[in-house]
């Protein structure tokens, strides 16, 4: 999760995984490689959403579609690997949604 506000605002994104390395400053952290206008092109994270299945399952469609581009499989991703990576995000919360400083790689 990266948080692009500032000193008074708070806007909350999640980055794809593929975008991230280790941060070579601080042991715990991550770099991200991208700009701050490119991350703020994803939906932004409201964490309630976390608590209502269809809620989740909407921002989990507009979340993949900002950054996968149109599938070219007819397969949809199954409930069931929806709802366990729901589950896996609700279990652990307070790490994913903790406000981090991330600084830009490079």
């Amino acid at each position: 999760m990266v948080d692009t506000g500032g000193w008074l605002s708070s806007r909350r994104f999640l980055v794809p995984p593929e975008k991230l390395k280790a941060s070579t400053a601080h042991e715990k952290d991550f770099a991200v490689a991208m700009t701050k206008s490119q991350i703020e092109q994803f939906p932004a994270l409201d964490e309630k959403i976390l608590e209502d299945k269809q809620q989740f399952e909407d921002y989990d469609r507009t979340y993949r579609g900002s950054w996968t581009g149109p599938s070219t499989s007819k397969k949809p991703v199954s409930t069931a690997r929806l709802s366990t990576f729901q589950e896996e995000i609700v279990r652990n919360r307070s790490s994913i949604c903790e406000p981090r400083v991330i600084r830009k790689a490079g």
